[in-house]
């Protein structure tokens, strides 16, 4: 193979990896916990990684034993974000895919949002971006120490972030240094200073992440075990109704700038 081959080559090897064309997104069951496994390279979130991680949220649903949901990645990353390098090939070809997509993002967040019942994302790694906001989305956040990073870092990729999703980062971020911090400059947190931060509510080791992510989901209804999922999923559209009466016009504004 020639060096012009290799090198090729090796571009292919990136751009899978980090695409995750060749991942999957599968779930497991452990007691009363569905745990969605995120296992697509970097996890950057394209139409493949949407379609599979929808297809797993219908699947919980459907066991109606289900008490609570916990997601998280393999390897380094939890989610590396948005794919861009895919959204601007895919712009290349239509637009209107690009906007079909954008939306389907937004949605598919905004169902984690309001997801009738107990959400906790085990951060195995890095969360940047819209992997980020992944994470912000769920009820809890558990984030294993000495491996990734938090990012908000859109700033440095010169990307404005839609308003209902500044929104609920202000209201899963507690303070206005903080905010300022994550939010504006992009800082990036290791476990300890999101905790310290309040943008976690526990440090892990790598052998026990799972299983604190699903103690806390299974310590979230454990004075409830009868609660019904519908009333779970009305307090989070009442708890959150400041946030989600930005989406539509959020959504909105996004598409017109492509």
């Amino acid at each position: 193979m020639s060096s012009d081959e290799t090198r090729h080559q090796n571009k292919e090897d990136l751009d899978a990896l980090q695409s995750g064309r060749d991942g999957r997104v599968w779930t497991e069951f452990v007691d009363e916990v569905a745990i969605i496994r995120l296992d697509c390279g970097e996890n950057r979130m394209n139409e493949h990684f949407l379609r599979e991680l929808n297809r797993c949220l219908d699947e919980v649903l459907q066991h109606s034993h289900i008490k609570a949901v916990v997601t998280s990645g393999t390897n380094k990353f939890y989610s590396n974000g948005l794919d861009l390098n895919w959204m601007r090939e895919l712009g290349g070809i239509s637009t209107e895919d690009v906007a079909t997509f954008i939306r389907k993002w937004n949605e598919t967040l905004q169902r984690i949002l309001q997801f009738p019942l107990p959400t906790v994302a085990a951060i195995n790694g890095h969360a940047f971006a819209g992997g980020a906001f992944l994470s912000l989305g769920h009820d809890y956040r558990v984030m294993q120490s000495g491996q990734g990073w938090f990012s908000i870092n859109e700033v440095h990729l010169g990307l404005q972030i839609p308003q209902w999703l500044i929104k609920l980062a202000t209201f899963k971020i507690p303070g206005s240094k903080a905010q300022s911090d994550i939010i504006i400059y992009g800082k990036r947190l290791t476990a300890e200073e999101a905790l310290k931060h309040g943008v976690i509510h526990k440090v892990s080791s790598p052998e026990s992440l799972l299983q604190d992510a699903i103690n806390l989901a299974k310590e979230s209804v454990a004075k409830a075990p009868n609660i019904q999922r519908s009333m779970i999923q009305q307090m989070k559209v009442d708890t959150y109704a400041e946030i989600l009466a930005h989406f539509e016009s959020s959504v909105n504004n996004r598409i017109s700038r492509l």
